[in-house]
């Protein structure tokens, strides 16, 4: 089929349209998704290379951890600070510690807390890397529904 051809078929296709011009808001009824929010989840928050400061983004992960979990039985979490950002695994151990003690403060500070609490620090060297990207704590929350009764 050529271009004009085409052009012309699609033009014939008339959709409908309401009499200012719009199309007709939709008939079908909103089901809200039976998904709980309130369900185990992992996030992930990213450093910069040998720093412990954290940035907007990962603030904004936190914040966002800490709204899933609101409103949650939070029954277990588990923090794992992964780091090898320098040569030295020492000074990559300092890192992850320091890494971790802040995101634990922040998520105590926002309220995501449990009484089930593990950390667990991973270094390595830049020489032998455990992994890309590795200067993260990885937050591990077991959220559950609430059982009222």
């Amino acid at each position: 089929m050529k271009p004009i051809a085409a052009l012309a078929a699609l033009s014939a296709i008339s959709l409908p349209v309401a009499a200012d011009g719009l199309a007709p808001p939709p008939t079908a009824v909103y089901t809200p998704s039976d998904t709980s929010y309130c369900a185990p989840f992992t996030t992930q928050i990213y450093f910069q290379r040998g720093e412990t400061v954290l940035s907007q983004h990962a603030l904004n992960a936190i914040q966002a951890a800490s709204d899933r979990a609101a409103g949650c039985a939070v029954a277990k979490v588990e923090l794992v600070s992964l780091a090898a950002d320098e040569a030295e695994t020492e000074g990559n151990a300092l890192l992850a510690a320091d890494r971790l003690v802040l995101v634990q403060e922040l998520m105590d500070a926002n309220g995501v807390t449990s009484d089930q609490f593990s950390a667990e620090i991973v270094t390595a060297s830049l020489a032998d890397p455990i992994e890309p990207m590795a200067r993260r704590v990885e937050v591990m929350i077991a959220a559950y529904q609430p059982e009222i009764g």
